[in-house]
């Protein structure tokens, strides 16, 4: 594998594996702040929270509920919809073989634009990173906001804290819509293959193997047949 893929290209698709954790991290902590650190989410196991769609869910009734602003809820599902889309291309990276990799199978260029860098490539999976690192500042400052907010939803009107925890909110929500912001200057994400696509390269290559297989071994019945015949 080492011969086949450049050092570059195993030392991205390892920084992708390592950003994508700290990004379900940031998700966990989106988590907590919205069920409060008081629960577990081990101990809701039917509620579906160790899955994405479940998290995500989760999370959107819970901001929904704790007073934020509209603009910062959209944001906050635009966001956790990106993260579905990131949680995809990196199951794709994870379940890619040898030959996804080196390009020796080929994705149809039409199904990917004529003009986008190949697949898995260093390049692409660098962009990958940048976008997974921003997308983590900007869903961990979306913690601290949510928290923020459902701090203050429970103070009394009366409370001597409450123009302290307002001010701490509106600072969250500048510094979240901030990353937000940033992390839409970046470049456009290459394309990435779904599972689907790279399983269907995979019955390709073994159409092809097969094929292979059954051409040498008409050729090499032939040229047996040809000696017996000659004898």
């Amino acid at each position: 594998m080492k011969q086949e893929l450049t050092i570059h290209q195993l030392a991205a698709i390892g920084a992708v594996a390592l950003a994508y954790n700290e990004l379900e991290l940031a998700i966990d902590a989106m988590l907590l702040a919205v069920i409060g650190s008081h629960q577990s989410t081990d101990s809701e196991p039917s509620t579906g929270l160790h899955n994405t769609e479940g998290r995500i869910a989760t999370i959107t009734r819970g901001v929904a509920l704790i007073g934020l602003k509209l603009d910062d809820q959209e944001q906050i599902k635009l966001a956790l919809k990106v993260f579905a889309e990131f949680t995809n291309y990196r199951d794709a990276i994870n379940h890619a073989r040898v030959m996804n990799l080196t390009g020796r199978v080929r994705l149809d260029p039409k199904l990917r634009g004529e003009n986008s860098a190949a697949p898995f490539s260093d390049g692409s999976l660098n962009i990958f990173y940048d976008h997974l690192i921003a997308l983590e500042k900007e869903l961990s400052s979306a913690a601290m906001l949510i928290k923020a907010a459902s701090t203050l939803k429970s103070l009394t009107s009366d409370d001597k804290n409450k123009a302290l925890y307002e001010e701490g909110k509106r600072v969250c929500s500048f510094q979240f819509r901030g990353y937000g912001t940033r992390r839409q200057t970046l470049p456009p994400i290459p394309y990435f293959p779904s599972e689907l696509e790279l399983r269907e390269v995979k019955k390709a290559w073994q159409q092809a193997q097969e094929a292979e297989l059954s051409a040498w071994l008409s050729v090499g019945s032939g040229h047996r047949a040809s000696i017996k015949a000659g004898q």
